[in-house]
């Protein structure tokens, strides 16, 4: 037989976990874009600067999705002032099908700085950022580096198209990267007049797959990807007609110095340049893949 107080004390164990775990799930919380902000005329519903905002004041993992009418202007295009900074865990997901709201003809949602000359997102160190089925354009006209990623944390990019313009020589024309990043079945391209015209990877990793970065230019070395130091991967990858314009490496720039450790596999990296003399000549990779890396495509090896 249980005594009243052992009674007493398991119920108030069980309403302790039962408050605990209502919680835990108080924190896990859904945020619904429903205006794209380029309507006068719509003024009502959730726009993405305030969606990100309530996201980072709420505590734990969060999720912002989109439901924009096609009533309004432009309802696929979603015009913002940057940078936004994220500052939590966090997944940022497009409408994975057309049967929504936005009718058959919805193109894919478009997250846009570079109208405004501005950095698009700013990922703080320590979180986890999964960003989804939306296409992300950023300018870059007074922040350092970076100019639709500058990334700290871990960030996952995953069916995404994403393009950056940087109008100085700052680095990494769509994504700065230090932290851990990973681009999966993805479109990227990028210019800056600085090093890695699409990606400047500092430190950190990078892990690359079934993914095309073309038609960009770093002025500087790595007219697509430059690896300063950490590790990279690039899987089952294509990395065509990018130049480095005055620098070296039109695909991959990988510094050595730095025990830069980059591994390829089953991809190709062809038809990249750089100029030498006023000429424009073939220039894949600089630097020293890891001997493991097989069954590629490389244009000038």
């Amino acid at each position: 037989m249980f005594s009243a107080g052992h009674i007493r004390h398991t119920r108030r164990h069980r309403t302790r976990a039962a408050i605990e775990t209502l919680e835990n799930r108080t924190l896990l919380a859904t945020f619904v874009v429903t205006n794209a902000g380029n309507d006068p005329a719509f003024t009502s519903g959730l726009r993405f600067p305030q969606a990100l905002a309530q996201a980072n004041g709420n505590p734990g993992p969060d999720t912002i999705i989109f439901d924009l009418s096609p009533e309004q202007q432009t309802a696929d295009i979603i015009s913002v002032h940057g940078p936004l900074t994220i500052s939590g865990d966090l997944i940022i997901i497009g409408p994975t099908e057309i049967h929504s709201s936005r009718g058959p003809n919805a193109r894919q949602i478009v997250i846009n700085s570079a109208q405004f000359n501005q950095q698009l997102f700013k990922i703080n160190s320590g979180v986890d950022v999964t960003i989804a089925n939306v296409y992300l354009a950023g300018g870059n006209g007074d922040q350092p580096r970076g100019a639709a990623v500058d990334n700290a944390g871990n960030l996952t990019l995953q069916d995404v198209q994403a393009v950056g313009i940087i109008d100085g020589n700052s680095p990494g024309g769509t994504i700065y990267n230090t932290g851990d990043l990973t681009i999966s079945r993805s479109l990227l391209r990028g210019f800056t007049n600085g090093e890695g015209g699409v990606i400047y990877s500092e430190s950190g990793s990078v892990r690359i797959e079934n993914t095309t970065i073309d038609f960009s230019l770093g002025d500087d070395n790595g007219g697509a990807i430059y690896f300063n130091s950490g590790t990279g991967v690039i899987l089952n990858s294509t990395i065509v007609t990018n130049e480095a314009a005055f620098g070296a490496g039109g695909g991959l720039y990988i510094n050595d110095a730095n025990n830069t450790d980059i591994l390829v596999h089953n991809s190709i990296i062809a038809g990249n340049t750089s100029f030498e003399n006023n000429v424009r000549v073939p220039s894949d990779i600089f630097g020293t893949l890891n001997p493991a890396s097989s069954f590629n495509i490389i244009g000038d090896a």
